[in-house]
């Protein structure tokens, strides 16, 4: 039994070096250590409680009824036709050639995707000032977003296609994940 749990502890050690994670870099970006960036605690980057971040009253935000910020109707954000939007066609922004971007980079800098239980779920990071490249908790490149206005930003599968999910700003810093039809998921980016 203790053989078992020398070797859990090995293995759990492995794996949170494995992400590269500065510690305290992470804990600036952590709600559950800050409740200022916790939506849940704080009303303010709340969009269930604040309809200034909300994309269902301020349509700015929202890419269904905004055709600007659509990428089925705007084809300038719409990776499929704007190759440089695209990690498949643009190296800077391609994980698997720009290595910086990958969070397992003990120099990575970038955001955290939290779940609604505020459990760590993945990894954001800015490629360029329209992208930003998206990893899951084990840091494999799982898709991106492409900005589509100030503070909105879509979601793309790593072969280009729109999820409909998107990113609004929160008015703190980070983001609240909404579905296509407007409603907070729950996930959010710090």
């Amino acid at each position: 039994m203790k053989q078992y749990i020398s070797v859990l502890l090995v293995l759990i050690v492995s794996y949170q070096s494995s992400v590269s994670q500065d510690y305290a870099y992470f804990q600036r970006h952590n709600p559950s250590a800050d409740k200022n960036l916790d939506p849940y605690s704080n009303q303010h980057i709340n969009p269930d409680s604040n309809g200034i971040i909300n994309p269902n009253f301020n349509w700015n935000l929202n890419p269904v009824k905004n055709k600007t910020a659509n990428p089925l109707i705007n084809s300038l954000i719409n990776p499929v036709s704007n190759n440089s939007l695209n990690p498949k066609s643009n190296d800077v922004i391609n994980p698997a050639i720009s290595k910086s971007l990958n969070p397992v980079r003990e120099t990575w800098k970038g955001l955290f995707f939290y779940n609604p239980k505020n459990q760590l779920s993945g990894y954001l990071t800015r490629a360029t000032q329209e992208v930003m490249v998206s990893f899951d908790a084990s840091a494999v490149f799982d898709g991106y977003y492409v900005k589509a206005g100030e503070g909105l930003y879509n979601q793309f599968t790593v072969s280009g296609t729109w999820t409909g999910y998107y990113l609004c700003i929160d008015g703190n810093g980070g983001f609240n994940r909404f579905n296509k039809d407007g409603k907070w998921t729950g996930e959010h980016v710090k």
